[in-house]
């Protein structure tokens, strides 16, 4: 018999050795068993840490805001310069944004007139609505504009997507409607022609980009909202906690989610719009889509001004763009203010 431990003798009296380097099967599957658990009670104790932590925001941001109950709905608003004379400028948040967007144009707006912005249902701190298409917010800013304050008719800015809802509610409400000022806005064509290509690339645009960024805030990956130089202001500090929110990307979810019925709501006669029309456009003068935006402008009737330099992410906040954007809503405001039935 052998002595060597690491040899053993068979039934036969063969020796045989045992194989090295090989795990059993039962190991890895228990291995990948705690791993797997190990990521679960990471995952639920990051989870639960971002709730407090939305918990805590919400209340805190929610002592100093000014809501509308609409039947029952709570909508989070600012409204100033209302001692200036009408019309109210109503500005719009873009795809995935709270009021706090228009903080730096609203404080130079509301210099010269009454500016109101909100957070769309389900944004920010407001309770969501039961449907969250162009048509349903253009009913939904038709309620926020009974607020007392509010000096009808209405200058409505749309960036981006919300143009949809600008636009949609000029069809809607066109009695409460003064003018119109579309700001490097989605056109419904993008959302409602193209390729089966271009329509899965909007979904993944409007729909799952939402529910990725939420997992990882929810995940604590969270992206920087302020990217300037400096410190932040208030007001990115509370957009930066807002965007922590896991309600505020769900309902953006649903938004992106409906965006076809918006484009179709935003379906628009013009010649219901009896007040004037500006297209702030940033395209390129060479790009298709400044082609796109001529053709707009000669269809609506709109005045197309179109600054270069400047990209769709910098319409809120840049101190070079703000002023031209001030200008273009001032000029469709004094424009309403000369009409006869001007209040």
């Amino acid at each position: 018999m052998s002595t060597d431990p690491g040899v053993q003798e068979g039934a036969t009296g063969a020796v045989t050795t045992p194989k090295q380097g090989r795990v059993p099967w039962r190991k890895l599957f228990k291995l990948a068993s705690v791993a797997a658990l190990l990521l679960c009670v990471v995952i639920a104790v990051a989870v639960l840490l971002t709730q407090r932590r939305c918990a805590r925001d919400r209340e805190e941001l929610g002592r100093s805001a000014k809501y509308l109950d609409r039947n029952g709905q709570k909508i989070r608003y600012d409204l100033s310069g209302q001692d200036h004379p009408g019309p109210t400028v109503v500005m719009l948040s873009g795809f995935v944004a709270s009021l706090e967007q228009w903080h730096a144009a609203k404080e130079l707006l509301s210099q010269s007139a009454p500016v109101l912005t909100y957070d769309r249902g389900g944004y920010g701190l407001s309770d969501p609505p039961s449907a969250f298409d162009a048509k349903a917010q253009a009913d939904e800013l038709a309620d926020v504009a009974r607020l007392s304050g509010v000096k009808l008719p209405l200058v409505v800015v749309g960036f981006s997507s919300s143009a949809f809802i600008a636009r949609a509610f000029a069809r809607q409400h066109p009695e409460q409607t003064g003018g119109l000022v579309f700001l490097d806005p989605t056109a419904p064509e993008d959302i409602l022609s193209g390729s089966k290509r271009d329509h899965y690339d909007s979904r993944v645009l409007y729909e799952r980009v939402p529910l990725v960024t939420m997992t990882k805030r929810l995940l604590g990956a969270q992206s920087p909202v302020h990217g300037g130089g400096g410190a932040p202001t208030p007001a990115e500090e509370r957009a930066g906690k807002i965007l922590n929110f896991p309600g505020h990307w769900w309902a953006a979810y649903r938004e992106g989610a409906a965006m076809r019925e918006s484009a179709e709501a935003a379906q628009l006669d013009w010649k219901q719009v009896k007040g004037p029309i500006t297209l702030l456009s940033l395209a390129k003068a060479d790009g298709p889509r400044h082609q796109l935006d001529l053709r707009f402008a000669e269809v609506s009737g709109a005045t197309l001004l179109n600054p270069v330099g400047f990209t769709h992410g910098q319409v809120h906040s840049d101190p070079a763009f703000l002023p031209q954007l001030v200008d273009a809503v001032m000029g469709v405001v004094n424009k309403v203010r000369s009409q006869p039935n001007a209040r």
